[in-house]
């Protein structure tokens, strides 16, 4: 959702694409849940389950987002900029579930598990919330 309120307020994607991929390792700072949290006690096929779920959800929740409140209608940036914000844990993902065993997918994982706080639910949701409504706040309220 991050990536699609960059989106909707920045239109030229050379800005938004690049700040939607940075936003992702400044949002892993922030405590937060999300379907890796607690992984090493998770199959591989629960975390791709839920990895799917996740997916879904914050497609069609950055969607409603853009269109309903953002009132906004360019599709191929709001999911240039999802896909960039999403992007580390995509490659990420390449070795933790798939078990792809590529150096620079290791080292994307490596260094997302340093800087990544998780928070278990409900109050790591309620920060996601919260850090989605105040940065909605500072860009579309006080910019």
């Amino acid at each position: 959702m991050v990536g699609a309120l960059i989106a909707g307020k920045i239109s030229n994607p050379l800005i938004s694409v690049p700040l939607a991929f940075a936003s992702h390792f400044v949002c892993d700072y922030i405590p937060h849940w999300d379907e890796g949290t607690y992984w090493r006690k998770k199959s591989r096929l629960r975390l791709f389950n839920e990895t799917v779920v996740d997916v879904v959800i914050s497609l069609t929740l950055s969607f409603v987002l853009y269109r309903n409140i953002l009132l906004q209608s360019d599709y191929v940036s709001l999911y240039l900029c999802v896909f960039a914000a999403q992007f580390p844990d995509w490659i990420a993902s390449m070795h933790l579930i798939l078990g792809i065993n590529n150096p620079i997918f290791i080292w994307v994982e490596k260094v997302q598990g340093g800087i990544n706080r998780k928070l278990d639910k409900p109050w790591g949701i309620v920060t996601q919330a919260c850090t989605v409504v105040l940065l909605y706040t500072v860009l579309y309220k006080i910019f």
